[in-house]
């Protein structure tokens, strides 16, 4: 077992009598689901909601696409590379997200960093401005 400060463990239901069986301490962490910079007054809403919360979902490849991006802003070699790689896949995802219907801040940021990726390749914004513009839908 783990006796660290650092790695986590939660909770699901029926854990509680595997606690009480081999008395394992257990502490209360909040748990924050989101920054207090990208909350907004619908959010709550969202969140509670099963059904309108998976429609803000995007599906797997789309987010593992744009992390990989985001992730390799911090090294601008790898960036590069990466955006090279990924270009083809990129530009069809982006094209999906930039035609949706902006309802809220979730949908703007998804349009805003897609857009952003696509104005890379068409060569109107810097490699250095892409960070900023793709961390609001990835921190959604």
């Amino acid at each position: 077992m783990l006796k660290s400060q650092v790695h986590r463990f939660y909770l699901e239901k029926g854990d509680e009598e595997l606690i009480k069986k081999y008395n394992i301490r257990v502490r209360e962490t909040p748990l924050h689901f989101i920054d207090a910079q990208y909350m907004f007054d619908d959010i709550l809403n969202i969140i509670q909601n099963r059904q309108e919360a998976k429609r803000h979902l995007w599906p797997d490849t789309h987010f593992s696409e744009l992390n990989i991006i985001y992730k390799a802003t911090k090294n601008i070699k790898k960036l590069e590379k990466a955006l090279t790689k990924h270009q083809r896949k990129l530009l069809n995802i982006a094209e999906i997200h930039i035609g949706l219907e902006i309802e809220n801040p979730i949908i703007a940021a998804d349009h805003g960093a897609f857009q952003a990726v696509k104005d890379y390749y068409d060569g109107t914004i810097a490699l250095a401005d892409l960070e900023a513009l793709i961390k609001p839908a990835i921190m959604f």
